[in-house]
């Protein structure tokens, strides 16, 4: 099915948070390296591209494992420093949404569609991060479902939050469109049933993202694609 087909049977858009919604994957790298540099962990930036999709308790896991750092912490504790080393940041940084999402948004209410939130974030972040984006929109108050890393026992790349949304919305999976940027939250979507775009980043690439249904350079790309499809076809539901 090609994606403009595909767009004019949908009922529902599930976006992920970090990189697809807001500009955020950033600042999640600078605050694991910060944490890196805080316990004197040597890295590169091939192995801290190598998180990006994942859990913070499963990066942290990972760092602890797989690096050997002057001071020791436990798992629990990693994890604890790096989400206050992450809140800081938010609260300091100037969170923009990515380009064209208002644009998405905006054609999906116009055509009755709904807007799902699927993230491994805990909710006090997302909480955070939709009150710190700055625009049009109230991003408080956009969503018709958003399910965070709190909600489900797995996080991405396990299906259970797309499965989570899918309950929420009283949806089936055919008729929902994921949105993602890393390997992890286009393998969660599509364990869950869900067709996925695929958006491309200087963190991830299309051999990473290769399992995505379409791919697309940046969301406003897609953006563009998306309200143009949803003008110019006619819903057949």
């Amino acid at each position: 099915m090609n994606l403009e087909k595909k767009i004019s049977k949908i009922k529902a858009l599930i976006l992920d948070m970090d990189g697809v919604l807001v500009d955020s994957e950033p600042v999640h790298m600078k605050s694991f390296s910060k944490f890196m540099d805080h316990l004197d962990i040597d890295y590169d930036d091939s192995f801290l591209n190598s998180l990006i999709g994942f859990s913070v308790e499963h990066n942290v896991e990972k760092i602890l494992t797989e690096k050997n750092g002057k001071k020791r912490i436990t798992t629990n504790n990693g994890i604890i420093l790096r989400e206050k080393f992450y809140l800081e940041m938010i609260k300091s940084e100037n969170l923009q949404a990515e380009k064209g999402i208002i644009d998405l948004i905006n054609s999906c209410k116009e055509n009755n569609i709904k807007i799902a939130l699927a993230t491994s974030s805990v909710i006090e972040q997302v909480n955070a991060i939709l009150k710190s984006i700055s625009g049009e929109l109230d991003f408080t108050n956009v969503f018709d479902a958003i399910v965070s890393g709190d909600d489900v026992q797995y996080k991405k790349p396990a299906p259970d939050i797309y499965d989570n949304v899918l309950i929420r919305l009283q949806i089936n999976p055919e008729l929902c469109l994921a949105v993602e940027d890393s390997a992890a939250g286009i393998t969660s979507a599509k364990k869950a049933g869900i067709d996925v775009v695929g958006i491309t980043s200087p963190f991830s690439d299309e051999v990473s993202l290769s399992e995505a249904d379409w791919l697309f350079d940046s969301v406003n790309s897609f953006s563009v694609s998306f309200v143009n499809s949803s003008k110019s076809i006619e819903k057949i539901w």
